[in-house]
């Protein structure tokens, strides 16, 4: 800036959620001043914890100073003095030195900018640059897909399981819906495990199966487009672990429990046995089936089930996932409730007549309305194949870039109320 004297600046929002019109904001103020503060305020209640909003902004800003700040409003902010006093006062005593500019793409800048005793620097106040929303995300995270960090995007992921026997084309599945969404594939862990080792199984292995699994699917969650097609879970390797050892490891039977996902394709068996020297179950497909189904109904875990040759198994599971995809966004979890089975937006819903034959189970039995808008500080099917080799034990970051680094730092979170 010209001037000996290192210049400070404030960004305050509630940034639910991050979205790359923040990002903007947040790189313009800390190119225009030398020490730059993320002021996040918190909320009692919401659908984005503070605690993670706040992990985003550090993952996406190391550098950058992240404080909370309380909230003294339940929604956006109010044309009141008496607020705006209230404001500054708040954040005078958690900021370091008073700010000498505000940036924000607000109206409220303005005034709190001058009762806080600093410049207004409006950024973007159309959203022409980065036309991006919060309440639009909120409302629609799918349509606004392209407008969400890397790091945010597991938030509003939706997970389908492909889950079912051996020798039902359940990899294959996996890998042509991935092509025909243009996302990624998790394919199964165990089946990588096995082909390294190259010896015996033992019980030991189940637990390696199962997180391994997990470690892979959340590893890949960024790269994914909308939707994410997982060739296993923890149920499935509950299952073999009874199949072959006659019991499961606590640990594994949790997983299964915590981990859910937005939809299981459960692959029926009416398609031919495919030999493979890491299959274990020829004659017992029928069987396992039943018990996958089982498991699934227990749980009341929503799923469809797969059947018929290739060519329509393939459309039906395509069908399955665009109505998924299309359900409206409901209460706004995180992914950890989600992959609990808590997404209300299930709730009730039918698949449309082209899928009424299919078995659609929802565990869910209301619909949440979604939460009132806040205001923000910012703005083909693929080519079918026969299933190739499948499975035996069925187991089941790019942030953003800096140009310049400054001399802000990052301050331990207090522990404060959530967002």
């Amino acid at each position: 800036m010209g001037d000996t004297k290192k210049t400070s600046g404030l960004v305050l929002g509630r940034f639910m959620p991050v979205h790359k019109g923040h990002v903007y904001l947040i790189e313009f103020a800390r190119h225009f001043v030398d020490e730059l503060t993320l002021a996040v305020v918190n909320f009692q209640a919401g659908p984005f914890p503070g605690e993670l909003r706040r992990k985003w902004l550090r993952e996406l800003f190391p550098d950058i100073r992240v404080l909370p700040v309380r909230s003294l409003t339940t929604s956006g902010w109010q044309p009141d003095s008496q607020l705006y006093d209230l404001w500054a006062r708040s954040l005078l005593k958690r900021l370091p030195s008073p700010p000498d500019y505000l940036f924000a793409s607000e109206a409220y800048g303005w005034k709190l900018a001058e009762t806080l005793g600093a410049r207004f620097v409006p950024v973007d106040p159309q959203r022409s640059i980065v036309p991006a929303s919060s309440a639009a995300i909120r409302s629609d995270p799918m349509q606004n897909w392209e407008f969400l960090p890397n790091c945010v995007r597991p938030h509003f992921l939706r997970r389908i399981c492909i889950f079912g026997p051996e020798s039902t084309g359940k990899s294959t599945l996996a890998r042509n819906l991935a092509d025909h969404f243009r996302t990624v594939a998790v394919p199964e862990y165990a089946r990588t495990h096995i082909g390294a080792r190259k010896d015996h199984l033992d019980p030991d292995d189940i637990p390696v199966f199962a997180f391994g699994q997990i470690a892979s699917e959340d590893a890949l969650a960024r790269l994914a487009n909308r939707v994410m097609f997982c060739d296993t879970d923890p149920i499935t390797t509950s299952i073999w672990s009874d199949w072959l050892y006659g019991s499961c490891p606590e640990s594994v039977k949790r997983l299964a429990e915590e981990r859910s996902y937005d939809l299981y394709l459960l692959t029926d068996v009416d398609v031919p046995w495919i030999e493979d020297p890491q299959r274990y179950l020829p004659t017992e497909r029928k069987s396992f089936f039943d018990r996958c189904q089982r498991e699934l109904e227990s749980r009341k875990r929503p799923y469809v089930v797969i059947s018929g040759d290739w060519d329509k198994r393939l459309a039906d599971a395509v069908a399955a996932t665009e109505q998924i995809i299309k359900l409206p966004a409901g209460p706004l979890l995180s992914a950890q409730q989600r992959l609990a089975g808590q997404d209300p937006a299930l709730a009730g819903r039918q698949f449309q007549p082209a899928l009424a034959a299919l078995n659609f189970s929802s565990p869910y039995s209301s619909h949440c309305e979604q939460p009132s808008a806040l205001v923000d500080s910012n703005h083909e099917h693929a080519q079918q194949h026969e299933p190739a080799e499948q499975r035996i034990v069925g187991s089941g970051h790019s942030t953003g870039g800096h140009s310049r680094p400054n001399n802000s730092t990052v301050v331990p979170l207090e522990s404060g109320g959530s967002g």
